[in-house]
């Protein structure tokens, strides 16, 4: 019985032993509110927290501070560092006593509106002897709330009117603010495809200067284009309109526009000529052969109306190509089509057109997919032809069997009369 009294507190010994030891109980640190309620970038924000001691011994000597050791630097700027906590007339905090601090932040240009997580350290010295006899650090997490405000600018362009050579080109436009904050600093730029009009002199019907636009607010401005010495012709205008938000960013909205300088009856029928061109040749390149010459017919016609043979017969060209193209593939189809069908002869007859259509057009792979065709034909016309044979052999043999053996009952009969 003694010994088994001796076991049992053995054991009880030891799951003491192993049982985890109760931590101190920690303090308590709440925000309360942070000011101003909406604050964004380049403000400084005072945020209050209130401290509890809600630890089971004093707190001495309590100093606050948020670590911005992590990727949060970026984005805040530390006007309090570590903040001695001033707990007035007494010596320590008591359990259960409070007080209030505030603590200064503030947010940099590049910080985003979003709620920012941020890592907060209470240190402190605990116990009942004098000033604290342990050093305590306590860590936390505070969400901070950062609001921007925005600018949006966007873009209205009212479509010039076509112009002759030395006239200028007047591009008039509607910028508009859609964003929560005002834009600043505007400026309009302008540049030309081809390159071949000078940038534009541009005016911001703006009463600040620098032009600015506040929240809801909409401007006129206006672009004018020289074209002394330019070539009549199609120019694609981009516009860049350049501002900057109350945080010092830069911001960039484009559109673009299409601008006409007229010529003489013949300018206009070479240019006319000139962009059927294009598209019958971009048709062609897509393997769009039918759009392809219907382009280039219309774009033949002009060209030989303002002499130009040479472009004419480079259109003459394509619309020769596409028409061969086009060519071999109805023959291609119509192979398939009686392929289909069985009718292996025609099919045949009607890949090795597409084939020499396509060796004529250099096109190695479109005939070696052809003589496949040609080979599967033949393939299929053999089968046919010894099947056939064997057809007309086995009627041969049953027919000189038949003879065969009529002739031998014939020959019985006689031998039996």
């Amino acid at each position: 019985m003694k010994r088994k009294y001796i076991l049992l507190l053995f054991i009880s010994m030891l799951i003491t032993s192993l049982a985890p030891i109760t931590s101190a109980q920690e303090p308590t640190v709440v925000l309360d509110t942070v000011l101003p309620e909406r604050g964004g970038p380049l403000e400084e924000l005072t945020i209050t927290f209130t401290i509890i001691n809600t630890s089971d011994e004093a707190m001495w000597s309590p100093q606050i501070r948020i670590d911005l050791s992590n990727d949060v630097d970026n984005y805040f700027t530390l006007i309090d560092d570590a903040l001695d906590v001033d707990i007035g007339d007494r010596e320590y905090l008591a359990l259960n006593d409070t007080v209030t601090v505030d603590y200064l932040i503030m947010a940099n240009a590049n910080c985003p509106a979003k709620n920012h997580v941020l890592p907060l350290i209470l240190r402190y010295r605990s116990g009942s002897c004098e000033g604290g006899c342990q050093q305590e650090e306590f860590k936390t997490n505070i969400a901070l709330q950062i609001y921007r405000n925005d600018p949006m600018v966007a873009i209205s362009v009212i479509p010039a009117e076509d112009v002759f050579p030395g006239d200028p080109i007047k591009i008039t436009m509607q910028l508009n603010n859609y964003g929560t904050g005002p834009a600043i600093n505007i400026s309009i730029s302008t540049s030309s495809e081809p390159e071949l009009l000078a940038p534009a002199e541009t005016i911001v019907y703006s009463n600040k200067d620098p032009p600015e636009l506040g929240v809801t607010e909409s401007v006129a401005a206006v672009a004018i284009i020289d074209t002394a010495g330019v070539q009549p012709g199609y120019y694609n205008v981009t516009i860049d309109v350049m501002y900057e938000d109350k945080y010092g960013d830069v911001k960039h909205r484009t559109t673009s526009t299409e601008v006409r300088v007229k010529g003489t009856a013949v300018q206009e029928a070479i240019i006319q000529a000139e962009q059927l061109k294009t598209l019958g040749i971009n048709a062609y390149q897509i393997k769009d052969y039918t759009t392809a010459i219907s382009y280039l017919e219309r774009a033949i016609d002009l060209f030989y109306r303002v002499e130009k043979n040479d472009e004419a017969t480079i259109c003459e060209n394509y619309i020769q190509i596409s028409t061969t193209y086009l060519q071999a593939q109805n023959y291609n189809i119509k192979g398939d089509s009686f392929f289909d069908e069985g009718d292996y002869e025609n099919a045949k007859k009607f890949y090795e057109l597409a084939s020499n259509l396509y060796e004529q057009l250099g096109n190695s792979n479109k005939f070696l997919e052809l003589k496949n065709k040609i080979n599967a034909c033949n393939d299929e016309i053999y089968k046919y032809d010894i099947m056939n044979n064997a057809f007309y052999l086995a009627v041969i043999i049953c027919i000189l069997y038949g003879i065969v053996t009529k002739r031998k009952k014939i020959v019985m009969r006689l031998k039996s009369d």
